[in-house]
């Protein structure tokens, strides 16, 4: 079962170093705690914490409930910092975490009418507000709050949402040190250009083998694109590398079968998207359809259709389907979404949006990439980027089996 950390409010500005001296502190006292209980556990070797890191603050934008904004650069912007710091923290501390970020929106001091009967309404974006994310994540094995003004206020209204909802003891909930406040004050941004816009159809790329937080960051990247406006219908197409593709790649024996990986990768969407009201009683299993090379899947009471689809080229579907809005790259994969526009005007077809997710950061100031497939420097083989790579963590299981040998 995965427990849950609500952050405070983000702080102001929003760069690297402030974030780090926020959300460094309570994301190091709750990954070391998991990974505790995880090295207690009689099933240890099998066993990995779940995570949720909840992020609240005034994300969207807008006078109509169904139609909200979102400033995406600035949203993917602090995916980026907390993944970073969860990655790092993960590497210093030498323990594996099975960590998700979620942004929650939430205005400081908004007050919520606790009526039973409340159900959920789309605010036109992927981002739940807080009474619909206390709605649709639970139950938590344990809840873990911020010990400081704020991290206790946001808790405090958390708490108010879920009473009632499933039993809780005060036993699960702890407390953890907080950073350094600084200004949280809450920023208010301007929507301009396309950073507010949302699309019918989504796509990005990539191996996603072993699933990690480079992963999440572009998955959710994606996500936060999606346009889910009164009645709108949206496609998030997320091409996979075959396993034909990946048979030269370094420690291939270990890579996870295609079927595999995109279960993974559903697996997470259905966790960052889905609606699901009954996750404390018997949830029902995320309906997948399944056929040769593809997976499909709808979410969030069929507004929102994800197809994970086999690629065999250095395309896949951006180059077979004319109906695509946006592809989501990274800093690695930059110069493919130049290489799909080129191919799609050979065809006569529009051009896709290209929308590029931050390189995740060892530490304030380093450029290095934090996965293979979504961004930073190709190549990178030490340091930061190599420890959480793909092929970086199919090495270390091939050194554990030889050990184990």
């Amino acid at each position: 079962m995965d427990s849950l950390l609500i952050l405070p409010f983000p702080p102001n500005p929003l760069s690297r170093v402030v974030v780090e001296a926020a959300y460094r502190p309570p994301l190091t006292s709750v990954l070391t705690k998991i990974a505790a209980e995880i090295e207690s556990s009689t099933d240890a070797g099998k066993a990995q914490g779940q995570l949720i890191v909840a992020i609240p603050g005034p994300f969207l934008h807008g006078p109509s409930y169904g139609t909200k904004q979102l400033v995406w650069s600035s949203a993917q912007s602090l995916l980026a910092h907390v993944y970073s710091i969860i990655a790092v923290v993960c590497t210093h501390e030498n323990i594996a975490v099975d960590a998700s970020v979620v942004l929650v929106d939430h205005s400081q001091g908004r007050k919520f009418n606790l009526e039973p009967t409340w159900s959920f309404r789309p605010n036109g974006t992927s981002i739940f507000d807080l009474r619909a994310f206390a709605h649709s994540f639970y139950p938590f094995k344990n809840l873990y709050r911020v010990n400081t003004e704020a991290g206790l206020e946001i808790f405090a209204t958390y708490l108010d949402l879920i009473e009632g909802k499933f039993l809780l003891k005060q036993s699960q909930i702890i407390t953890v040190e907080g950073g350094l406040t600084l200004n949280m004050s809450q920023r208010s941004e301007e929507v301009q250009d396309s950073d507010g816009s949302t699309y019918s159809v989504v796509c990005i790329g990539g191996t996603f083998d072993h699933l990690h937080v480079g992963h999440k960051l572009l998955l959710s990247g994606g996500a936060l694109l999606l346009d889910l406006s009164r009645d709108a219908k949206a496609t998030f197409v997320v091409g996979i590398t075959g396993d034909e593709m990946l048979k030269n790649k370094k420690f291939a024996d270990l890579i996870e079968p295609w079927s595999h990986r995109a279960r993974a990768v559903m697996r997470f969407l259905a966790s960052l998207l889905d609606i699901c009201e009954t996750r404390g009683r018997k949830a029902t299993p995320l309906d997948i359809q399944e056929k040769e090379d593809s997976l499909t899947a709808t979410l969030r009471g069929g507004s929102i259709t994800v197809e994970c689809v086999a690629i065999q080229d250095g395309y896949g579907p951006t180059i077979t389907r004319e109906n695509m809005d946006v592809l989501v790259v990274s800093g690695e994969t930059r110069s493919g979404g130049k290489a799909v526009n080129e191919k799609r005007a050979e065809k006569g077809w529009h051009a896709m949006q290209i929308y590029e997710v931050d390189v995740l950061e060892a530490t304030e100031g380093e450029e290095n990439s934090a996965q293979e497939g979504t961004g930073g420097n190709k190549g990178s083989g030490s340091g930061f980027a190599g420890k959480i790579s793909s092929t970086a963590i199919r090495e270390h299981y091939a050194q554990s089996r030889r050990i184990e040998d």
